[in-house]
């Protein structure tokens, strides 16, 4: 059995577009026996291989007994793919090397603690100012650019807590206050359509900035009885002219276009509510 290596590509674009120009490009011609475009694989005059595959599938390593596999930029797969290749070289005593962008305490966060207690896993930390072909100027561009925790991460390898969070930078202490609402200012309503619960965030632009002042979050509800709360909570900022409310904007879920049994779109029920309460 030929000796094999298989490069895994988080994407089949990825794989594609890049990895597979790099093979080809690094790969020097006087050792090339075979290049099989289709299966993206070459083979050397020594008839070792080495192919590349997708982590989008990693079942298909099933169908391989690598000698070796290399997994770049680990992050953007799920582990599966990680114990798929350990799976798989165990049949020929191979190795596992993988390459990352570290990012928060993801799964490859518990392989660097693995090298804690086994002697067989080996990690290497480098970080961009020991990259030569990085121009020190243009990280200092970006360290302006980045917030400490991002640029930190991107350039210094260090692992920071962005998950479970929509916006990594936000802080409690700076980015939450009370009384938010300004009476002056037009509400905005961004409803979300699930039932269990059904949502609403309730906004303010503030010059370029978009201010969340309050949530609306009701478990087993429906179109008519959020808006009653919307209407129960801000009515009395409600501006009319001509029996039309000119100050609220809803930014709607696009699922609510779609027809419900009773015939009438969530779309549909929302502008019902309001026209029938407010002559609007």
């Amino acid at each position: 059995m030929p000796y094999l290596g298989i490069i895994v590509a988080p994407t089949y674009r990825l794989l594609k577009l890049v990895h597979w120009q790099f093979l080809l490009l690094y790969t020097p011609e006087e050792i090339i026996k075979k290049i099989d475009k289709g299966d993206y694989k070459i083979t050397l005059t020594n008839d070792a291989e080495i192919m590349l595959l997708s982590g989008e599938d990693p079942d298909r390593m099933r169908s391989f007994r690598p000698n070796y596999v290399a997994i770049d930029e680990g992050r953007l797969m799920d582990k599966y793919v990680f114990d798929m290749a350990m799976n798989r070289i165990t049949f020929r005593q191979g190795k596992v090397f993988g390459a990352t962008t570290t990012y928060g305490f993801d799964w490859s966060y518990d392989i660097e603690n693995m090298a804690l207690k086994d002697s067989r896993v080996k990690v290497v930390r480098g970080i961009s100012l020991d990259n030569p072909l990085f121009d020190p100027a243009e990280i200092e561009k970006a360290k302006d650019r980045m917030t400490k925790e991002f640029f930190s991460q991107e350039f210094y390898a260090t692992r920071e807590s962005f998950q479970g969070s929509v916006y990594y930078n936000f802080n409690r202490q700076q980015n939450v206050r009370s009384n938010l609402i300004d009476p002056d200012l037009p509400l905005m309503f961004g409803m979300d359509f699930n039932i269990s619960p059904m949502t609403c965030a309730v906004m303010q632009r503030h010059g370029q900035e978009i201010w969340i002042c309050d949530e609306i979050v009701i478990s087993g509800s429906n179109v008519y009885e959020v808006s009653r709360e919307i209407d129960r909570r801000y009515k009395t900022y409600f501006k009319k002219s001509q029996n039309k409310i000119e100050n609220i904007t809803f930014y709607p879920d696009p699922s609510g276009i779609a027809k419900q049994h009773g015939g009438l779109s969530s779309f549909e029920m929302l502008r019902a509510y309001f026209r029938e309460t407010h002559n609007s």
